[in-house]
């Protein structure tokens, strides 16, 4: 049943992946047709941001293991070593939250949502696009730090 779920699991990643990375690409092609170079700006910011985000989780991860192999469980060291990494990671999922904001918000105030605008459901967010509603509760964090991944890892950028 293990191997089932990580197969499921595995498949599911692929999946998203390549959606993310197909949406991107619709997207940009859609505004180098129109030759709108702002909000083209604006998009590749997004996957820059993202870039950026999923480096800082890289670092905070690898910043987490060599803390437990110095101080072990030591709760006073482990808060003073991490909390500058976790600090930076958070900022850095602030700001790219907001460039997707900004980014689906001006993409869909030029072409409309769809079925009668030209932009899909959720702009450049593949994931469910409900959590957009509030970006900073906790599962939405959560949906945008995966697809932020999933992006980042099927643009090949990683």
């Amino acid at each position: 049943m293990a191997v089932r779920t990580e197969i499921l699991t595995y498949y599911t990643k692929e999946r998203e992946m390549k959606k993310a990375r197909q949406r991107f690409l619709m997207l940009r092609a859609l505004l180098l047709e129109e030759r709108n170079s702002e909000l083209l700006e604006m998009l590749e910011a997004v996957l820059e941001q993202c870039r950026r985000y999923v480096e800082s989780v890289i670092k905070m991860e690898a910043r987490a293991a060599e803390i437990k192999k110095k101080y072990g469980n030591d709760p006073v060291a482990w808060r003073l070593e991490i909390e500058p990494v976790d600090e930076a990671r958070r900022l850095s999922h602030n700001s790219l939250i907001a460039h997707l904001e900004a980014f689906n918000r001006n993409c869909t105030k030029k072409y409309g949502w769809q079925p009668k605008g030209r932009i899909p459901v959720g702009g450049v967010f593949t994931l469910d696009p409900n959590v957009l509603s509030d970006p900073y509760s906790l599962v939405s964090r959560t949906e945008i730090a995966n697809w932020a991944f999933y992006l980042v890892l099927g643009m090949g950028t990683a």
